[in-house]
């Protein structure tokens, strides 16, 4: 029997990752609600909150204690999801922010995108959008690594089926492009080559020419105008 190809190959991989993450899926949201400790990644302050992941709608609840309630995050609208080691700005902040070795090894850290649950702040005088940070501290470091690739196991798949059909024009500036093309129209519709021609006029002569004539050498033209 004839070994597969790369692509076959790549394409059962792809299928077999496919269907390990699904059943990651069900089983992060079979836990139903769990208790973890919600981190304000500005401020520092440890509250208690339940969290649980929705496979139905592909979002992650949040129930906070204290405002009694409950936060609905889209998997879609997840700029990154990283764990608490491997984001740069909870390692630098790691002191000031209370947490512990074992509490780094245990925790998520989930960026919105900016449009999404997004708040204003004035800082001054201008006004700016501060983006949605969830920092979660689970029960395990095992909880951890389950959740963590269940949510990327979601995104994954928002990825492949939600892709625009013409994804590649979103990274094209289009008004950088329209502007170019006004400032180079008049050239080629006065039919001018281009790139222009060298100066016709060499560099040694360039300051004899650009001087303007001084008034003893400036003489007049049979309609008195200086010529």
């Amino acid at each position: 029997m004839a070994n597969p190809g790369p692509w076959r190959r790549a394409c059962e991989q792809q299928r077999a990752q496919a269907i390990a993450g699904k059943a990651l899926v069900r089983q992060v949201a079979d836990w139903g609600p769990e208790a973890g400790t919600l981190v304000d990644i500005h401020t520092g302050v440890h509250r208690p909150v339940t969290y649980w992941l929705r496979d139905d709608v592909r979002a992650f609840c949040v129930f906070d204690r204290d405002d009694t309630q409950v936060r609905v995050y889209s998997c879609s609208q997840m700029e990154r999801v990283d764990g608490l080691e491997k984001a740069t700005e909870v390692v630098a902040r790691q002191f000031f922010l209370g947490l512990r070795e074992e509490d780094m090894r245990k925790g998520i850290l989930i960026t919105m995108e900016r449009s999404a649950h997004g708040r204003h702040v004035v800082q001054q005088g201008h006004v700016g959008m501060l983006r949605a940070q969830l920092m979660l501290l689970s029960k395990s470091s095992m909880h951890q690594q389950d959740l963590l690739g269940a949510i990327r196991a979601i995104n994954a798949e928002f990825l492949v089926h939600d892709r625009p059909p013409h994804s590649g024009d979103a990274f094209c500036q289009l008004s950088d492009d329209r502007d170019f093309e006004k400032s180079i129209s008049g050239v080629f519709a006065g039919g001018e080559d281009w790139p222009p021609a060298a100066c016709p006029v060499p560099i040694s002569e360039l300051s004899t020419t650009l001087d303007p004539p001084s008034p003893d050498s400036a003489g007049t033209n049979d309609n008195g105008y200086c010529s």
